[in-house]
């Protein structure tokens, strides 16, 4: 009996270090090495411009709605085909209905006005033209914008709002009030571009640990990881307050970039990279 009991208790400290040994997690060894992080940068002309445009109709009744809409979009559709323009083309988003007021939203902030006889409710068939002009780097600047020009006095002249779509209050505060562009400029297939700003990174980070490595007294040894960052440019609104208004409504920008600019100039594709290098210590 004494001689299973020893053979139980043994058992027993066996099992509770078994147990210890699975719940204490062990060191993660870290492995030497230099880490870097870089940016590639490969600048590039847009190749398309996109214009947007609101094409709409409202009235009381809902059949006298959707008949000012298709009298609006025949109208602006017409005009602008009738401009000849090569390489335009001309896209919408798809039809909205909504209903509402008219009248000013930020009428009943203001002083008197809380009390103001409400406008009847009116329904509102809408639609997103987006016009866009391609191969334009086949154009002087000169003539893009004679055409970019002629395509919005064509769509004012057709009773059509061209630009951005309404802004809420809390975006035009983030924006400093500045007048929406009526034109964007993009940059299309960006795939050479892209593999041009990764080689430009990892050069730069070899670079990089090249130094560190002989300040450090070490020899830089080959790659052993590679991690792709998030690169943000200057005008990116992914991030800050902007970012979480953004995401709140939904409206979160996607984990591709879009290549785009207000201005008629080089548009910067880059690639930043988190590279760490193995080390041989000198003998």
């Amino acid at each position: 009996m004494k001689r299973l009991a020893v053979v139980r208790n043994r058992f027993a400290v066996l099992l509770w270090a078994l147990l210890v040994g699975l719940c204490v997690p062990a060191e993660a060894e870290e492995s030497p090495g230099i880490t870097v992080s870089e940016t590639g940068v490969v600048e590039a002309m847009p190749d398309t411009v996109e214009l947007a445009a609101t094409v709409e109709g409202n009235a009381e009744l809902a059949d006298d709605a959707v008949k000012k809409y298709r009298g609006n979009k025949r109208r602006i559709i017409e005009s602008l085909n009738g401009l000849n323009i090569k390489g335009m083309t001309i896209v919408g988003s798809g039809v909205s209905v909504n209903s509402g007021s008219p009248a000013n939203p930020m009428a009943a902030f203001q002083p008197g006005q809380a009390n103001q006889p409400k406008v009847p409710d009116k329904v509102t068939v809408q639609e997103r033209l987006t016009v866009t002009l391609s191969d334009i780097k086949t154009m002087s600047a000169d003539n893009l914008l004679q055409a970019v020009m002629r395509i919005v006095d064509a769509a004012k002249d057709a009773g059509v709002t061209i630009g951005p779509g309404a802004k809420s209050m809390i975006e035009m505060q983030f924006n400093a009030g500045k007048p929406g562009a009526l034109a964007t400029f993009k940059l299309g297939n960006t795939d050479l571009l892209r593999q041009q700003a990764y080689e430009a990174a990892l050069k730069q980070a070899r670079a990089k640990a090249e130094r560190l490595a002989q300040l450090a007294g070490v020899t830089l040894g080959d790659v052993v990881s590679i991690r792709e960052t998030a690169a943000l440019s200057k005008d990116d609104n992914s991030g800050g307050g902007m970012g979480a208004y953004l995401a709140l409504i939904g409206r979160a920008s996607s984990n591709q970039p879009e290549y785009t600019s207000t201005e008629l100039q080089n548009i910067p594709v880059k690639v930043s990279l988190n590279v760490q290098f193995g080390i041989v210590k000198k003998k």
